[in-house]
């Protein structure tokens, strides 16, 4: 799916920006949040979200999972739908655990 393939360059371009910038930034925890979920429910229905949101997933976690000699994996890859509210608690709990990673790095061994 060209949607699927195309969140799988733009997670790439941010990940290269950011080594760019500042490659440490590559070692922190991050979330990848799969938005516009409602476009395809309007489209074609429940069934046509799940499946776009099960290709979306599935194709960001082997994206990432090709990048891990430069970055870390992320914490969660969390479709929503800001529009119906879908997966927001998801995602709330998925930035509360990269928060917590966080502070873990940063305490001194």
């Amino acid at each position: 799916m060209l949607t699927c393939l195309l969140a799988c360059l733009q997670y790439e371009a941010l990940r290269t920006e950011l080594r760019l910038y500042n490659p440490q930034y590559l070692e922190r925890p991050h979330i990848v949040a799969l938005s516009k979920l409602d476009i395809p429910l309007e489209a074609g229905g429940e069934e046509a979200m799940k499946e776009v949101r099960r290709t979306a997933t599935r194709t960001i976690a082997a994206c990432a999972g090709n990048a891990t000699h430069q970055t870390a994996p992320p914490v969660a890859i969390v479709p929503i739908s800001g529009l119906r509210g879908k997966g927001m608690r998801i995602l709330k709990e998925a930035i509360g655990k990269a928060l917590a990673l966080g502070e873990e790095q940063d305490r001194p061994n």
